[in-house]
């Protein structure tokens, strides 16, 4: 006689040994975070709609302004013109707001991928010039046809004494800052598509989604099947139905079916997203506290959460550094690429810490007491953002010895079904980056901890230095802090000295020089020679020279080495930069008009010209013998005698 099994303990058995699968082949499971490239997405921002009651008729104007700067900024985002938009919308005979099925069309007939729509919902201005104004940002993916993502975030500026009353200046700051903020929450909240691994036989689906991708109880998720379309020669994918989650846990999650089809193993899920006033009511209707204790207890069975306490719940992040430059002859900056590690994703990410020290074993702990500019890697930036990519540390003005910053974080977050709060707070001084100095970075994060905290427990450091300070309740909230990066010497590109504008070259035998405004390590150099300024097409270039520290001024060829002189064409205007890095470190990045990068650090592009070659010296022939000898080159023009060929 067949017995019925339990449901939950069917469920369980399932999720159990598809965790199981996923924990021991992570790799199979999981594309490393460093694998993925970073793509600009194409957007069209809809005109804001005003719901505030302000007064200012020109206030959806200015927030629709301020939302596509903060998607240009955000650098995920390249933002169709706006006039572009009004032509499409005026040819479509369209007036926003418009809805999903007209975002549609006009994200497809401008080619967007994103299209944005955003209500104002509040705007306020307080007697002190403090401004209150909120913003609910949508983000809809044309190619899935459905809001995928989204932001409801609301901002209040800081009041100033002493105000004249003008409402323009802090409603305009206002309305950026809630803009950025907007951004960088839906930025931070990016979930990845994910498929249906499970439905067993009593309806329980299982999907791939987890708390590391930032799916909760309640999370909602359209449903798509694939079928061959024979006329077009492909796939096409089509909407089934909804599913919501009813349990979720680390990689894995389960669900029920709301409306449509019961989905199959294979198909797709795509997050859809919920505003924060809905999903709290979803939430509501399930039994949080016991679903969360029996996956707790699942995951602890099968191992997918680690078994130390406090950060140690995590994977610490990983990061790389190296020169940037913004063009060439520009001051380059110290880029860190950031990579999360297995976990936690921007989801749960809400602050990045980055620390500098001047040797690969620093101590990046800002709770330790001495942790000051002088004697080990200082805490130099405290970013809000989860969604990172990367993060420039900029020397400050050489004047100012130290650039004494501050910054404040708070966030709640699902402890065991209750609300619980991190807050952090930190002052810090980014010190200027010296010039020749060598310098190691280590990254950290504030997170959601796993485990449970213990309300109340708070740490603080006011270490020697007075305006180093850090204080995060609770403490396991900052996770544990990357390895170092390898050394990274701050250096300036070469400035190039001759040949310039003024000067008439000997295409056969040139001669570059150039000086170099600090000389630590072993420095490698190379002279390009082009023949436009935009450094499209490369006409000759030297071999790589190693220069010892202690030079300041190189030339190539080189005095007293067999160095082989270049050949340019005559009569020719060029220009040349020379490139240069540290042997041993990771190659610099110079970007060049934005649409190539060269690993060096590259010098200002300096024009010169060639004198026109002799008849015959090129070697291509001549129809008569000729013989001649200016005296005005020295050493450029010989003697020579060329006959026709065959005689």
């Amino acid at each position: 006689m067949h017995t019925p099994r339990p449901r939950l303990l069917h469920s369980l058995l399932s999720v159990a040994a598809l965790a199981l699968i996923t924990t021991a082949f992570p790799r199979l499971c999981l594309a490393p975070a460093s694998a993925q490239a970073h793509e600009v997405t194409s957007a069209v921002v809809v005109p804001i709609r005003d719901a505030s009651g302000s007064s200012d008729p020109m206030l959806a104007d200015k927030a629709t302004d301020a939302l596509a700067l903060a998607l240009e900024d955000s650098k995920s985002y390249r933002v169709i013109p706006k006039e572009d938009l009004a032509r499409e919308l005026k040819s479509s005979d369209l007036t926003p707001p418009l809805d999903e099925n007209q975002q549609s069309r006009v994200g497809k007939n401008l080619q967007a991928d994103v299209v944005f729509t955003a209500t104002l919902t509040s705007c306020s201005v307080s007697d002190a010039g403090a401004v209150r104004v909120g913003m609910d940002l949508r983000a809809y993916n044309v190619k899935i046809a459905a809001v995928l993502n989204g932001a409801a975030v609301e901002v209040t500026t800081t009041a100033l004494p002493g105000w004249n009353k003008d409402p323009l200046p802090v409603v305009n700051e206002a309305l950026r800052q809630v803009a950025e903020q907007a951004v960088a929450t839906l930025q931070s909240r990016t979930v990845r598509h994910g498929n249906v691994d499970l439905v067993d036989d009593e309806g329980v689906i299982t999907t791939n989604l987890g708390i590391n991708d930032g799916v909760t109880l309640g999370t909602r998720l359209r449903v798509d099947r694939g079928r061959w379309d024979a006329s077009r020669g492909e796939e096409v994918m089509d909407p089934i139905g909804v599913i919501e989650m009813t349990g979720v846990q680390v990689r894995l999650s389960q669900a029920r079916v709301v409306s449509g089809m019961m989905p199959s193993m294979g198909d797709r899920v795509y997050v859809l997203y919920t505003p924060p006033s809905v999903a709290k009511k979803i939430q509501q209707g399930h039994a949080t506290t016991q679903n969360l204790r029996y996956l707790a207890g699942l995951a602890l069975i099968v191992g997918i959460v680690a078994t130390g306490t406090g950060a140690n719940s995590y994977s610490p992040p990983g990061i790389t550094a190296f020169l940037a430059q913004g063009a060439p002859g520009a001051t380059p900056l110290v880029q860190i690429n950031v990579s999360r590690g297995e976990n936690p994703d921007p989801e749960h990410t809400h602050a990045w810490l980055f620390f500098r020290g001047q040797t690969a074993g620093f101590v990046a702990d800002p709770l330790a007491e001495g942790t000051t500019p002088l004697d080990g890697g200082p805490l130099i930036a405290v970013v809000k953002q989860g969604n990172l990519n990367y993060y420039d540390d900029h020397t400050p003005n050489p004047l100012v010895d130290l650039d004494g910053l501050s910054a404040s974080v708070s966030y709640t977050y699902d402890n065991a079904g209750a609300s619980a709060t991190v807050t952090a707070t930190a002052t810090y001084n980014n010190a200027a980056l010296v010039l020749g100095d060598t310098y190691y970075y280590k990254a950290a994060r504030l997170i959601e901890p796993i485990t449970p905290s213990i309300p109340g427990q708070t740490t603080t450091t006011a270490a020697a230095f007075s305006n180093i300070t850090f204080t995060v309740t609770p403490t396991n909230a900052l996770g544990n802090a990357s390895q170092a990066t390898g050394g990274v010497t701050y250096l300036l590109p070469a400035t190039t000295v001759s040949p310039d504008l003024t000067s008439s070259v000997d295409p056969s035998n040139p001669t570059f020089q150039w000086s170099v405004s600090a000389a630590t390590g072993t420095t490698q150099f190379q002279v390009q020679v082009y023949s436009d300024a935009s450094l499209t097409t490369q006409v000759a270039t030297s071999p790589l020279l190693t220069y010892p520290a202690g030079q300041l001024t190189m030339r190539y060829p080189r005095p007293g080495h067999s160095d082989a002189a270049m050949t340019l064409p005559g009569g020719a205007s060029l220009v040349w930069v020379v490139v240069s890095r540290t042997q041993g470190q990771a190659n610099p990045s110079c970007s060049v008009l934005g649409v190539r990068t060269l690993p060096f650090l590259v010098s200002g592009a300096q024009p010169f010209t060639t004198v026109t070659t002799p008849p015959g010296k090129a070697g291509t022939g001549t129809a008569a013998v000729r013989s001649v000898r200016p005296s005005a080159v020295r050493g450029f023009w010989n003697e020579v005698q060329l006959r026709r060929p065959g005689r």
